[in-house]
């Protein structure tokens, strides 16, 4: 019998007219001629060249599909709606505002399991004007890391309103030195503003809890080289840049953000991530901050850190008689002159 008999000889399938059939019964239909291969491959619900693979199999080994399409079955993978009612709860209620990654992260601790990009295609759905950040292709050849842990550090300032929404809408300091080789933050602090005294606490820190970098690399910010030369014409040296000496630290000054880009990036995350923790946190102002910043660096390092290139560790010991100077070191020095007896 022709192909064209057969199709003529079976019904029209309408899904909606048809109770739901098995394999088995569809293979034997298609046999008797109650069904077109059309017919057979809609029921069976795949494409006509799957379909008649299958009955291949089935006609030489008596072997069934084991998987004839999801029909009206519920995907084994899909969530579970009362999840989904929870995340969005959360979503637009306790965590408003926060970005996929970060709500992944809150999620887990309320005991919801779900991936990221679970949730970020529920927050797709909520706040749809909300589009991902264009990649901007650099003009900048990316500089490799440094492969070990002190070798290099950047350090920078970004005022920013941090507790915004906390009752504290001003804008305060945010003072970091991050490791180049691992992306970490090693040391950080909230200041009024990005002043020397600040970044000179947070070196005094640093070097009291890891020892001393081999370099500095920052900005070209007046704290950290003189703008305007002396009138003899040479420039004198900045309060930092004398603790630098000092201390046998060499400071490099970039000549863009670009160049130091993971120090830039870092506080793009932070910028982000921050203001909305400190509302679920309860941190409230620049003290609180400041008083929970072991805490909050643990949990930024934990999550974003990577390991080093090279294990070992690059920073110089301080040695027992720069120990002895450290507080002469670290203090404000100024230079007099003495005519006739008095001081200018």
């Amino acid at each position: 019998m022709s192909k064209q008999a057969r199709k003529s000889r079976g019904p029209s399938v309408v899904e909606s007219e048809i109770p739901r059939l098995t394999p088995q019964e569809i293979f034997e239909g298609y046999e008797r001629h109650l069904y077109s291969v059309e017919d057979a491959k809609t029921l069976m619900q795949m494409p006509r060249s799957t379909f008649m693979r299958h009955l291949k199999n089935w006609r030489e080994t008596g072997r069934l599909p084991s998987h004839t399409g999801q029909g009206n079955r519920v995907p084994a993978n899909k969530l579970d709606p009362q999840i989904r009612a929870r995340i969005i709860e959360f979503a637009t209620g306790k965590y408003e505002g926060f970005q996929a990654t970060l709500l992944h992260k809150y999620l887990l601790i309320e005991g919801i399991e779900v991936s990221v990009e679970t949730v970020r295609r529920i927050l797709t759905t909520l706040r749809p004007e909300e589009t991902p950040k264009e990649r901007r292709s650099t003009a900048h050849k990316l500089r490799r890391r440094r492969s070990s842990v002190g070798e290099l550090i950047q350090i920078d300032g970004s005022p920013h309103p941090w507790f915004e929404g906390t009752g504290d809408d001003n804008s305060y300091a945010l003072l970091i030195f991050v490791d180049d080789a691992t992306s970490r933050i090693m040391v950080a602090g909230f200041y009024p503003t990005e002043t020397s005294e600040g970044y000179l606490q947070l070196l005094n820190k640093y070097i009291e809890k890891y020892g001393i970098p081999w370099a500095l690399y920052s900005d070209r910010h007046s704290i950290f080289a003189p703008v305007n030369p002396s009138k003899s014409g040479k420039s004198e040296e900045t309060q930092f840049q004398r603790v630098c000496r000092e201390l046998g630290v060499t400071g490099i000054r970039a000549n863009s953000p670009e160049a130091k880009g993971r120090v830039e990036r870092t506080f793009s995350t932070l910028q982000g991530r921050w203001p909305k923790e400190f509302r679920v946190l309860g941190i409230r102002n620049m003290a609180e901050a400041n008083s929970r910043m072991p805490e909050l660096l643990a949990s930024y390092n934990q999550e974003f850190a990577i390991a080093p290139a090279d294990s070992k560790d690059s920073h110089a010991p301080l040695l027992e008689e720069t120990k002895e100077r450290i507080e002469q070191i670290f203090a404000r020095w100024h230079t007099r002159m003495i005519v006739s007896g008095l001081w200018v």
